[in-house]
């Protein structure tokens, strides 16, 4: 087991924290919150996500 922070740290992969999860779950479309989520280069979502930070 270990924490999704520390992975992403250990792998180089950005990561960022959010004010709240259901910010996050509306940004992306969805109804619920949203704990997670996990974009490519190019997505729509990543403009959204962005101006979270």
């Amino acid at each position: 087991v270990i924490f999704l922070r520390a992975l992403c740290e250990h792998k180089y992969v950005p990561y960022i924290f959010i004010q709240s999860n259901e910010i996050l779950g509306r940004a992306c479309g969805l109804s619920r919150p949203a704990c997670t989520v996990v974009i490519s280069q190019g997505s729509p979502l990543t403009r959204q996500i962005e101006n979270m930070q």
